[in-house]
This record gives structure tokens, sequence and C-alpha cells, in this order.
């Protein structure tokens, strides 16, 4: 099983890599580089020089936006899903401990990308703040 993961991941991250060099699949698109751009600024935590404030304010509010729904969504989808595998523990499994701990593991990981988009959401208003002080 965990064999079959790995190979899932390295089988996912090669094909992920060959679409972003343009080997087949789609290209990457606008959004996709628009997204970019937004992401390496956040990164920076600064606009590129000739960056027009304005222009800047308007993505990265709605990238602010994105991540406030995110970080709740996502850790809720998380928490549902335990709460699902945990039930099935109880029902279907006759409270076996492996699915109990799978159901406590998911529910465990609803904190990792609360605390992802939270971290990201702060860089960004951040950034925000400054685009919006310059203007």
């Amino acid at each position: 099983m965990i064999v079959y993961g790995a190979l899932f991941a390295i089988g996912v991250s090669l094909l992920r890599l060959a679409q972003q060099k343009g080997w087949f699949f789609a290209p990457p698109n606008d959004d996709w580089q628009r997204r970019r751009a937004e992401n390496a600024v956040v990164d920076a935590g600064a606009l590129p020089p000739d960056a027009d404030p304005h222009e800047w304010s308007i993505r990265l509010g709605r990238m602010r936006d994105t991540l406030r729904q995110t970080r709740w969504s996502t850790a809720g989808m998380c928490a549902v899903i335990g709460g699902l595998v945990g039930a099935a523990a109880a029902e279907a499994n006759g409270n076996s401990v492996a699915v109990w701990a799978l159901a406590i593991g998911l529910i465990a990981f609803a904190v990792v990308p609360f605390w992802w988009a939270s971290r990201r959401l702060e860089a960004t208003e951040r950034v925000l703040g400054r685009a919006q002080g310059s203007l």
C-alpha cells in the first residue's frame, strides 16, 4: 500500500513537472502565470519596482479573499472526512484501532491547511497594506 502511494506521488509530481515544462497537456495559461507572479510578490514581501499599486491592490485583494475561504473550507473538509472515517471505524469495522488512528490523523491534519493558509494570508495582507499605502 505504501509503495503504491509513493509511486503515485512520484508519478503525479513528474506529470506536473512535464506539464509546467510544456511537454504535453495544456501549456501553462495566463491564469497560472498570474498566480505565479502573485505568489512571487507575496514571497518577496514587496511589490516589483515598476508595479502599479492599484492593480496589485486588486490582485492581492482577490488572493486574500481566496485564502480566507480556503483556510476554513479545507480544514473543514479534512475534519469532516476524518469524522466520516471515525464513524466507519465505529460502525463497519468493529472499532478497528488502525481505522481510528487514520480518523484521528485526518482530523489532526485539518490543522495543516488552516495553518498554511493563515500564514499565507498574513503575508498577503502585509504586501496588500504596502500596496494600498503607496496609492
